[in-house]
C-alpha cells in the first residue's frame, strides 16, 4: 500500500499562490511513486485540498509557531535548526510575522483533524542533502523542471518521507522542525 505526504510552500497571504505537492511513495517510504501539484490561495482550499489527499505527514514551509521568540526573532527550534546549517529569516519583519501568523493557523487546524504537521525549510534541507537549491534537488531525484515555489513543496513533502524513515533531525517545538540527515536519501521508481 502507497504513502501519501504532503509538502506546503505556504504564502504569507492568501491574496497570492500557496504551492501543495502530494507525494506517494512505496510502501516503507523506499522510493516515490508519483508527485502531484497544486496551487491554491485560501486557507479552506489548502484544508480541503490536504484532508481530501489524507497524507500520512504534512510538512509545511513556514514557522508554525510564535511561541518563545527571542529578541533577535528566533524560537529554540531556529536557533537548533541554525546550528544545523539552516539559513533561517527571523521572526521580525512584518512579512516573516504574517507568515508565521498563517502557518501558525493553518498548522492547528489541520492537526486538529488528526493529521501530524511538521515544520521544514526546504531550502536548508536541499543544501543539507548537496544540492544548490530545491529547484537542483528536485530536478535531479524526479527529472523534473519546476518554479522554485513548486521545488519548495516537493522537497518539504519529501523531508516527510524522510521524517518516516527515521532520516531526519528533529528541532524540538509544537510543531516540531524536522530537517534531514546529510546521509538521507530519496529514490524515485
Amino acid at each position: 500500500m502507497k504513502q501519501l505526504y504532503v509538502g506546503i510552500d505556504l504564502a504569507a497571504s492568501p491574496k497570492k499562490y500557496t504551492f501543495l505537492s502530494s507525494i506517494s511513495a512505496s510502501p516503507l517510504g523506499k522510493s516515490i511513486l508519483n508527485i502531484e501539484f497544486s496551487r491554491l490561495k485560501e486557507d479552506e482550499e489548502l484544508i480541503e485540498k490536504t484532508t481530501s489527499i489524507s497524507p500520512r505527514i504534512i510538512v509545511i514551509d513556514a514557522p508554525l509557531s510564535l511561541v518563545n521568540v527571542d529578541e533577535k526573532g528566533f524560537r529554540p527550534l531556529d536557533r537548533c535548526a541554525l546550528r544545523l546549517g539552516a539559513s533561517l529569516l527571523p521572526l521580525k519583519t512584518p512579512g516573516m510575522m504574517q507568515l508565521a501568523m498563517r502557518g501558525t493557523i493553518l498548522a492547528k487546524r489541520l492537526a486538529m483533524r488528526g493529521f501530524l504537521v511538521l515544520e521544514t525549510h526546504p531550502s536548508s534541507a536541499a543544501r543539507i542533502l548537496g544540492y544548490r537549491s530545491t529547484v537542483e534537488l528536485v530536478k535531479y531525484i524526479a527529472g523534473i523542471e519546476l518554479s522554485r515555489g513548486e521545488a519548495d513543496a516537493v522537497v518539504a513533502g519529501m523531508v516527510g518521507l524522510l521524517f518516516d524513515k527515521g532520516e531526519v533531525v528533529t528541532c524540538e517545538g509544537d510543531p516540531p522542525l524536522v530537517l534531514p540527515l546529510r546521509e538521507a536519501r530519496i529514490d524515485v521508481s
